[in-house]
């Protein structure tokens, strides 16, 4: 999670939300077949939307800023997930310089071509709680680290890793980005600032 924007990272963690918040639909079955569509976030006009499907998921406010600054991403990183035509998860990511610490925003543009490495950092990725574990969030990472390795390849950048903060509590995070390869660093003490716990770990994969 960025450091102007720090939230309890993920999925399975997060605060409770109630869905009919944003949708009014029963929550899914487990044993049934989960169907999901993923959509890239592009559409401005579904600021507002985001802005209180994130609100539902996660228990501290973003600022006006990190939802301006994801429809000026042209990465296409950014998803959403729905869940019979219901909006139920997000994942959002951005590209940071990797002479940076892990969390901090670009001040410069990145272009096509440029020679110094970059980072991808994950800032959020969440459904709403009666959508966890249903392998949700998993489909969301991967479609965007897909968008990763295309935007990387397409533009010649130097890419050295995909970084995120996870609250230390967040056992089922944890679980989740293991399966996918993540190494568990070093603790951040105190990098939640309004919640708690308030430490964070710092997850990296190497590209």
């Amino acid at each position: 999670m960025s450091k102007e924007d720090k939230s309890s990272q993920d999925l399975e963690g997060a605060a409770a939300a109630d869905p009919t918040t944003t949708s009014g639909a029963a929550a899914p079955s487990k044993k049934k077949k989960v169907m999901t569509r993923l959509a890239i976030l592009e559409d401005r006009r579904l600021l507002e939307i985001v802005r209180t499907l994130q609100q539902n998921i996660f228990p501290v406010k973003y600022s006006d800023t990190f939802y301006e600054n994801l429809f000026q991403q042209p990465h296409r990183m950014n998803h959403l997930a729905y869940f019979n035509d219901v909006l139920v998860g997000i994942v959002c990511v951005r590209l940071e310089l990797a002479s940076s610490a892990p969390g901090t925003p670009m001040t410069q543009t990145y272009s096509a071509g440029m020679t110094e490495p970059i980072r991808a950092y994950i800032m959020t990725l969440g459904t709403l709680k009666p959508y966890r574990r249903l392998g949700i969030a998993s489909q969301l990472l991967d479609a965007a680290m897909n968008k990763l390795k295309t935007f990387v390849a397409e533009n010649k950048l130097v890419l050295t890793e995909v970084a995120l903060h996870v609250q230390v509590s967040n056992d089922e995070a944890l679980s989740l980005y293991k399966k996918k390869q993540f190494i568990v660093g070093e603790v951040h003490v105190g990098y939640y600032k309004q919640l708690n716990p308030s430490d964070a770990h710092l997850l990296t994969k190497k590209i």
